[in-house]
């Protein structure tokens, strides 16, 4: 929950000039399930895991993305819209996953010519550059994560997980802020 309250934070408060986003991996938000499942039955390795219509979501499962080993992706929609890509990278070294962390970040600035905001935490006993960044990050004592807003208000989000793989979502923040709303709703009912 932290983490997403954090990323929301950024969300709100970070601007940059930049060009629109419209997804990824030739997938655009707004794009029905029919459509990305068949855009993504053309990605070299990608197998599909699941479709699940409580949380409407469909799973995907390895394949690569930009090069890189993908442990598998989630597409999320609401009312049959995409609205936000998320994709697990592999980190095959453990002492790697900064190293990876920052290239891919390199490699999205190259690719959108944007300048992304980065905000790094971490809690006693640990510190930014001490050395224990990747334990700090496994028991929850660090967050990481990167943030590209574009003029269109989409986002990009770069972070590494609690499980040592990095974790790139593409956000349409019009259909997810629809999403949010929609829920939030049925919360406030329950209330």
């Amino acid at each position: 929950m932290k983490k997403l309250l954090l990323g929301a934070a950024l969300l709100l408060n970070f601007t940059v000039n930049a060009q629109n986003l419209n997804g990824c991996m030739g997938i655009n938000f707004g794009d029905s399930k029919q459509s990305v499942r068949t855009t993504m039955g053309t990605k070299p390795g990608f197998e599909f895991y699941k479709e699940n219509s409580e949380t409407n979501t469909v799973s995907y499962m390895n394949g690569t993305f930009a090069g890189h080993k993908a442990i598998g992706g989630v597409m999320h929609f609401y009312k049959d819209e995409l609205h936000t890509i998320t994709i697990l990278l592999d980190v095959d070294q453990e002492p790697r996953a900064t190293e990876l962390y920052y290239e891919v970040i390199n490699e999205l600035k190259t690719k959108y010519n944007v300048t992304p905001e980065q905000a790094h935490y971490f809690k006693y006993p640990y510190t930014e550059g001490d050395g224990h960044t990747i334990t700090a990050l496994k028991r929850g004592y660090a967050d990481m994560i990167t943030l590209f807003k574009f003029d269109d208000g989409n986002v990009i989000s770069v972070s590494i997980t609690s499980s040592i793989s990095i974790k790139i979502a593409y956000h349409n923040t019009r259909i997810a802020g629809l999403a949010i709303d929609e829920n939030n709703q049925k919360r406030s009912n329950d209330y």
